[in-house]
C-alpha cells in the first residue's frame, strides 16, 4: 500500500507527543497534522482529507463522536479510549480498531494492521450506535407505577419486555406482567449484556432461553424459561446481532 496519511487529534499535549514518536516506526504512515480539540480536528479533517485519524473520544468542547458527525470526508478512524471493558466489546461488534490509553507499540501494530484492512475494504460503521453503547449504564431495576405505588423489580427477575399499543410491558419469570415508561430503544442503552434486542418489539434476557430455533434464514424462535414457556421470534434484520452475541 502506498503511503498512508494521518492525523492525530488529542487534547493532552504528551499524549500526541507518544502518538508521533511511536508513528515514526511505521514507514507507511506519514502525519500530516495534530489537533488538540474537536473544534480544530474538524477543520484539520475538512481541510486535509487524510486516510487516518488518531482520534481520542474524551475532550473538551466536541468529543471524538462529534467530530465524525461534522467531518465532510470519510477517513479511517483508530480510536484512542480508556473506556472500560463493555464499552471494548462495542468496538469489537462495530469492526472498529481502537487503542487502550496508554498506547503501546504492539498493540498500536495491530490496530494499523487493521485499519490497513478497512482502507482497502471500505464499510460503513454506526457511529451513532457505537455512541449509544459506550455510554451504557447500569441497569439494575425496573420501575413500574401502579396508581398511587411504585413498585421496583430486579432486572433478573425479567424475563423478556415486549412493545405493544404504545405500551411497553416487562414479562417476570413468575408469569407477571408490568407497565413501564421506558421505550425499547431507551433500554437498550443501558449496560447490561444480559438483555438482547431481537425484534423491534421484543428484548429478550438471554439468561432465560431454553432454547433457539431457527425460523427460515433470517429469523429464530426463541423458547423461554419463565413459568409461561413463553416463545417469542425476532424480526430478520436482528439476524446478525444475535448470532454475534449467542455465538449461535
Amino acid at each position: 500500500m502506498s503511503e498512508i496519511t494521518c492525523i492525530i487529534v488529542d487534547d493532552e499535549e504528551l499524549a500526541r507527543v507518544r502518538l508521533r514518536k511511536l508513528l515514526k516506526t511505521f514507514s507507511e504512515l506519514h502525519v500530516v497534522g495534530e489537533a488538540e480539540n474537536g473544534l480544530a480536528a474538524v477543520e484539520k479533517v475538512n481541510d486535509l482529507k487524510p486516510d487516518l485519524i488518531f482520534l481520542d473520544i474524551q475532550m473538551p468542547g466536541l468529543s471524538g463522536f462529534e467530530v465524525l458527525k461534522k467531518i465532510t470526508s470519510k477517513p479511517v478512524v483508530i480510536f484512542t479510549t480508556a473506556f472500560d471493558e463493555y464499552a471494548i466489546e462495542a468496538f469489537n461488534e462495530n469492526s472498529v480498531a481502537y487503542l487502550l490509553k496508554p498506547i503501546e507499540k504492539d498493540k498500536l501494530r495491530r490496530a494499523i494492521e487493521k485499519s490497513k484492512l478497512m482502507l482497502r475494504n471500505p464499510a460503513e460503521v454506526d457511529y451513532h450506535q457505537l455512541l449509544r453503547l459506550v455510554n451504557k449504564k447500569n441497569l439494575t431495576h425496573f420501575i413500574s407505577k401502579l396508581g398511587s405505588k411504585v413498585k421496583f423489580i430486579p432486572a433478573e427477575e425479567v424475563c423478556y419486555i415486549s412493545a405493544r399499543d404504545k405500551y411497553t410491558f416487562i414479562h417476570l419469570t413468575n408469569g407477571s406482567e408490568y407497565i413501564i415508561d421506558h421505550t425499547l430503544s431507551e433500554l437498550e442503552s443501558f449496560n447490561d449484556s444480559s438483555f438482547l434486542r431481537i425484534h423491534r418489539g421484543v428484548i429478550i434476557n438471554i439468561n432465560y432461553i431454553y432454547e433457539a430455533e431457527k425460523a427460515g434464514n433470517s429469523r429464530y424462535l426463541f423458547t423461554l424459561k419463565d413459568i409461561k414457556k413463553s416463545q417469542v421470534q425476532s424480526g430478520t434484520k436482528y439476524a446478525q446481532t444475535i448470532r454475534n452475541h449467542l455465538r449461535i
